[in-house]
């Protein structure tokens, strides 16, 4: 999984759309149809390099200050 990335969404009402990275709708490998969907979760996946997409690590920290 280290050369890819797969998004997993879980929603309230089957989804029906389509799930696209930014600026790369008109790729086909860039796009994932989800038209006649009846599932409560979809997955999407993006291999590295693909898509103008690129592997990089990054941290976040975030301080929770108590009220």
């Amino acid at each position: 999984m280290e050369n890819q990335m797969k998004l997993t969404f879980r929603t309230v009402k089957p989804f029906r759309g389509r799930v696209f990275v930014k600026g790369m709708v008109d790729k086909d490998q860039c796009v994932n149809s989800f038209i006649g969907n009846m599932e409560l979760e979809i997955q999407y996946e993006i291999i590295n390099g693909q898509c103008n997409m690129r592997r990089s690590r990054k941290y976040l920290m975030i301080m929770h200050v108590r009220l």
